[in-house]
């Protein structure tokens, strides 16, 4: 058991969704699942069932619940009183895939862009098919890609980034080899 799986349960049993405790918690739906179910392991119980689009808390997990709460409250109360305050922003990592087309041609430009607002975030890049980055991105090796043809997974958010524009083109005046 770990502080970060507590948190995981605590925020999935207070929401009573995988879904919106991954939201609050930055993480993906697949690595909240994965915690749980290891922490469920541990202690050789389950604590959550699912229902519909959400989950409810067995008995055994409220029981674990009311034993959690204390324990992040008291977790809370030390970071606030005894961690170092400081506006300088801590290093962290991201990575990030695309489609083969879209990390040489558009991940460059906004990885730019992103780096002059967040120099303190480093970068590994990714690039695959499609589906293979869906498949990083739901395996949590990728946090964000961009790519061409989605599957539409439900475990993933789906946003357009820019309509591309394409051009058909051809030369201005035919050729002929005929004179007239």
């Amino acid at each position: 058991m770990t502080l970060h799986q507590l948190r995981i349960f605590e925020s999935v049993a207070r929401r009573l969704s995988v879904t919106r405790a991954s939201r609050e918690l930055h993480m993906s739906q697949p690595a909240v699942s994965q915690q749980l179910r290891l922490l469920e392991q541990e202690y050789g119980a389950k604590f959550v069932v699912r229902i519909g689009q959400g989950v409810e808390l067995t008995e055994r997990g409220r029981r674990f619940l009311d034993a959690v709460r204390p324990i992040i409250a008291q977790v809370a109360e030390l970071e606030s009183t005894f961690k170092a305050k400081s506006n300088e922003k801590k290093p962290s990592f991201l990575t990030v895939g695309g489609s083969r087309n879209h990390t040489v041609t558009v991940l460059p430009e906004i990885l730019r862009s992103f780096k002059q607002n967040h120099p303190w975030v480093q970068f590994a890049l990714e690039s695959n098919d499609s589906y293979t980055m869906e498949q990083h991105v739901l395996n949590g090796e990728v946090q964000i890609a961009l790519i061409n043809h989605a599957s539409h997974f439900d475990q993933i958010a789906y946003e357009p980034y820019k309509e591309m524009e394409i051009v058909a083109f051809a030369l201005a005046k035919a050729h002929s080899s005929e004179k007239k």
